[in-house]
């Protein structure tokens, strides 16, 4: 795509969180199981929390202007929330909001 892009083109991406505390969740409950739609779409053929996502874009020659992650307002249970309480005592609480986040829209543009 790089080399269609013009000079002062962007690409727009949304890219899915597989750090997203219901992925995590499950993961570690051993279940990583696609489905239909959502993070874990049978069409999705690579994953990336934040920080990935940020190297494959520097890794390719593209400079990252904006980040902004969507929330998916989904209910937790309190089991759910005292287990994230606890992971997040171990990781530091900075992890909270990448936990909450289900995709980030990212916008780049390429190196000159």
């Amino acid at each position: 795509m790089k080399e269609n892009l013009k000079d002062d083109g962007y690409i727009l991406t949304s890219i899915p969180n597989v750090m997203n505390a219901n992925i995590v969740y499950d993961l570690l409950h051993g279940s990583f199981t696609y489905q239909d739609a959502g993070i874990l779409d049978r069409t999705h053929l690579r994953f990336f929390t934040k920080r990935e996502i940020l190297r494959m874009f520097i890794k390719e020659g593209y400079t990252v202007e904006h980040v902004r992650g969507t929330v998916n307002n989904t209910e937790s249970t309190k089991a759910h929330e005292e287990f994230f309480d606890e992971i997040l005592k171990l990781v530091g609480k900075e992890f909270k909001e990448e936990f909450d986040i289900y995709q980030y829209l990212v916008r780049a543009k390429k190196n000159n």
